[in-house]
């Protein structure tokens, strides 16, 4: 059986749509993910997906990893994780959202080992030159509810909506790619 590696410690939030096979062998790079069943095994990320023969995982999860990492080893695990991947297999990524502004200028700032924010559009074009052929993204954890604007000028309710997107929007962005 294809096993997948999940290698974050971070909040899980799966994608809609995506949901785990009946049959789903994973091993995990964080203790607190592991559930029963569930091989774990805690070690450098970079070691652990080199030694990964070519299509051998059926998944690879990276929740809250990315932004900790420099970028040439952002880039270097994003191609590790699309050589390990079958054909079909499923990366998914999720990040702290940049285009948000209290997480990019704030929040994101509390956690001294981040290194940076990743801009959404660059992560899917980062995946697709690693080599995987379908890629997109989903926003996640809004930080405030939509308002209300059913009562304002139309021109008006651009304008707040679009504040409240760039300030209180999704507070985090998933990279889902495929190879």
């Amino acid at each position: 059986m294809i096993s997948d590696a999940d290698e974050a410690s971070g909040s899980k939030n799966w994608p809609s749509g995506e949901s785990r096979p009946l049959e789903w062998t994973a091993t995990s790079g964080s203790l607190s993910s592991a559930g029963p069943g569930l091989e774990v095994e805690q070690g450098d990320i970079f070691e652990r997906i080199r030694r990964q023969p070519n299509e051998s995982l059926g998944a690879v999860t990276l929740f809250h990893v990315l932004e900790h990492l420099p970028f040439m080893a952002m880039v270097d695990l994003l191609g590790q994780a699309c050589r390990a991947l079958v054909p079909g297999g499923l990366l998914i990524a999720e990040v702290p959202n940049a285009k948000n502004v209290r997480v990019a200028s704030g929040t994101f700032w509390i956690d001294p080992t981040h290194e940076r924010p990743w801009y959404p559009d660059l992560l899917e074009f980062l995946a697709r030159q690693a080599g995987f052929a379908e890629v997109s993204g989903e926003y996640a954890n809004p930080l405030a509810p939509e308002p209300e604007l059913e009562d304002l000028q139309t021109s008006v309710r651009g304008v707040i909506s679009s504040l409240h997107e760039a300030i209180n929007g999704p507070a985090d962005y998933c990279l889902i790619a495929r190879r």
